[in-house]
């Protein structure tokens, strides 16, 4: 890490309005979670003024995080967007190109979320996808995904969802698909939809390996991942065109916010799945947090 050229840094919760605006909204990008292009843009002078580079304070904030910090940024983020959408300033990256997206960094800026659900819920919310490595656990992360997700891409890359699983006895994961982007996102998840039809979880889990690694924007594409992974060509294809393929992939993410209040991607819901009790980790959160949410929820 670099030395800080400016006195002020160890103060992080200190300084003017304006760092204290900084450090709530791009500390949430150092963590993951979305942030918007607009303001964005605003902050970056703060922040280079402040601690001499967005390196610096990335790396100075992460090594100073704790549960109750992410908790304290997660609500201001969420506040602001609120803020910044009633004025009209702030862009949606649900409603962007893959390339607005990219610089507006993946839209998931929302406050942690809890509640309980019933069994039922917890079984339409897993749906037919399943579980890494066909592992079943008290303990279910529910992973919502875009394969053109740059944090998304990130949290695969760290393999934070396997690693929970391996290293926990009872944590499961099932990771969902869905077209946050719109057109460029259907082939990917309605493509990660037949894997789980036809391939079992293995087969379903090297697609989404694929599906990271090639970033397949075409039902071609798509197609050509399926038959690397050994999935049958004519049964695959024939659910990628299906309308009830297309209707089910439609509403994987609605659903998930209507009831998780989930904006965006990366997602995960650590659900109890004996008691019903559930947290939303709303970004690419290193593997500490969810295992601090974890313990939370096993409790």
């Amino acid at each position: 890490m670099e030395k800080c050229k400016n006195e002020n840094c160890h103060g992080m919760m200190a300084g003017t309005a304006v760092a204290l605006s900084a450090i709530t909204l791009i500390g949430g990008a150092a963590l993951g979670t979305c942030m918007y292009q607009k303001v964005n843009s605003i902050y970056k002078a703060a922040i280079e003024m402040q601690y001499g580079s967005q390196a610096n304070f990335e790396a100075y904030f992460e090594a100073r995080m704790t549960p109750e910090v992410r908790q304290q940024i997660d609500k201001g983020i969420s506040e602001t967007i609120t803020q910044l959408k009633s004025q009209g300033g702030a862009t949606d990256t649900a409603n962007t190109t893959k390339e607005e997206n990219t610089a507006a960094q993946d839209s998931s800026a929302q406050g942690s979320q809890s509640g309980k659900l019933t069994q039922e819920e917890i079984a339409g919310f897993i749906g037919s996808t399943p579980n890494f490595a066909d592992k079943q656990g008290n303990i279910l992360v529910l992973s919502y995904v875009d394969f053109l997700c740059s944090y998304c891409k990130k949290l695969h890359e760290a393999e934070t969802l396997e690693q929970l699983s391996q290293e926990n006895e009872d944590v499961s994961v099932v990771l969902k698909s869905i077209p946050l982007f719109g057109e460029q996102s259907e082939a990917g998840a309605h493509g990660a939809y037949c894997a789980a039809q036809f391939g079992g979880a293995e087969k379903y889990y090297a697609y989404v390996e694929k599906a990271f690694s090639k970033q397949a924007t075409s039902e071609s594409d798509v197609i050509a991942l399926a038959k690397e992974i050994g999935l049958d060509e004519a049964q695959f294809s024939g659910c990628l065109s299906s309308a009830d393929t297309k209707s089910a992939v439609s509403e994987i993410f609605p659903a998930a916010s209507r009831k998780f209040e989930i904006t965006g991607t990366p997602a995960s819901v650590i659900i109890n799945t004996k008691t019903g009790k559930y947290e939303v980790i709303p970004g690419a959160y290193p593997k500490s947090y969810f295992e601090e949410v974890i313990k939370k929820v096993r409790g």
